[in-house]
């Protein structure tokens, strides 16, 4: 039985022992989903083959409170959309809370939702995604390939492919790490290194770490803003070449900032980041950077009712074609609108309506989809 099936089957069975035993207590949240329109849509597709889309997605959260301040905390999913309808860990990890009995001195361990930014906490929890689809920041994937390093002519070929590769941040998959996060008055503060980056979380076999830095401001009720960084090698080390051995030079660095603001029956998510990641055969004054963000929002009509949207932009640096002489985008820039309706059927039963439109006009141009639109109606619960 190979190690991908089998981690899950015994994390299941430690699980169930616990539960057996009266030590685990489970939630979980299943979504059942049918689409419409372009309904074999790969743009949401993650690499795993596991998509928000999917037709049913499956999420189970055991939880041990060793003490009042230790828990252990873990995150199981099937996807329907994943070939052989496996069981994955998502998430495993352990939080310390007051450490050193310090109040603001809190600790994850292990593998854990993504540091940076605000998106990872809120997609965590049911109903703090108000759509269905993740910000193209979290899941677009790119050009950029893990096991090579970029090169110009490699990129403009790719640009043609119809799904990418690497991410700018990757929400499905977590990071093994630690963190070390609280709260200073109206300070808020984050401190984790990482064995992957954001691009690449599940990259452990090079040499480096990545560093992630966050820090925010809670000044008044209901508004929440600040900033992240993020730096580490981001390429798996099989892209080494005898010009250069050590990937571990070469690093991606995210820089970002995020803002929040709830208001009654008004709700605004917003984050925004520039991406710049080095290769040795793109220097000068050529960079390798992506530029993205989104501004989503939801109003509520009624108690169990509300409307919501989400505006994306996805953009990449120019870089030199050396056939033609003139500059282009090493990417395919994207924008992206969703927007649907969310009728709470119950306190645990959410019915959502949604329409996403995705707009690439040169793609088009290369003899790909220039746009494609998926229409889908979700039956979410939790329990």
């Amino acid at each position: 039985m190979s190690e991908r099936r089998l981690i899950p089957i015994l994390a299941m069975a430690l699980a169930l022992a616990g539960t057996v035993r009266g030590q685990i207590t489970w939630a979980g949240d299943i979504a059942v989903t049918m689409k419409g329109l372009d309904q074999h849509l790969v743009d949401n597709t993650n690499i795993r083959g596991d998509n928000p889309f999917s037709n049913l997605r499956l999420r189970l959260f055991p939880r041990h409170w060793i003490s009042p301040r230790v828990a252990l905390i873990g995150e199981l999913l099937y996807d329907s959309g994943v070939r052989g309808g496996s069981i994955r860990v998502n998430g495993a990890y352990l939080v310390v809370n007051e450490l050193l009995g310090k109040p603001w001195l809190n600790m994850k361990a292990g593998l854990i939702p993504s540091p940076f930014g605000n998106y990872g906490l809120r997609s965590t929890y049911f109903n703090l995604n108000p759509l269905i689809g993740v910000p193209l920041l979290w899941h677009h994937r790119t050009p950029l390939e893990t096991d090579v390093y970029p090169q110009t002519d490699n990129l403009r070929a790719m640009r043609a492919a119809p799904r990418g590769y690497m991410p700018v941040g990757y929400d499905a998959c977590w990071e093994i790490g630690w963190e070390l996060f609280g709260e200073l008055g109206l300070l808020e503060y984050s401190l984790a290194l990482t064995e992957g980056t954001l691009s690449n979380p599940t990259e452990r076999n090079n040499l480096g770490r990545q560093v992630i830095v966050k820090a925010g401001l809670n000044p008044l009720a209901g508004l929440r803003f600040g900033g992240s960084v993020a730096y580490g090698p981001y390429l798996n080390a099989a892209a080494a070449d005898a010009d250069n051995p050590r990937v571990e030079d070469f690093n991606a660095t995210v820089v970002g900032v995020y803002g929040e603001y709830k208001a009654r029956f008004l709700q605004l998510h917003s984050e925004a980041v520039q991406a710049t990641y080095e290769s040795p055969y793109i220097t000068g004054e050529e960079q390798l950077s992506i530029w993205t963000g989104y501004l989503e929002g939801r109003f509520d009509i009624l108690p169990v009712l509300y409307l919501a949207a989400r505006y994306d932009r996805f953009l990449y640096s120019d870089l030199l074609n050396a056939s033609t002489g003139d500059t282009e985008p090493w990417g395919n820039p994207v924008d992206r609108i969703e927007a649907g309706i969310g009728y709470r059927i119950s306190r645990e039963m959410m019915l959502k309506l949604v329409y996403q439109y995705n707009n690439r006009p040169q793609a088009a141009a290369l003899g790909g989809p220039g746009i494609t639109h998926v229409a889908a109606m979700q039956l979410h619960m939790v329990f």
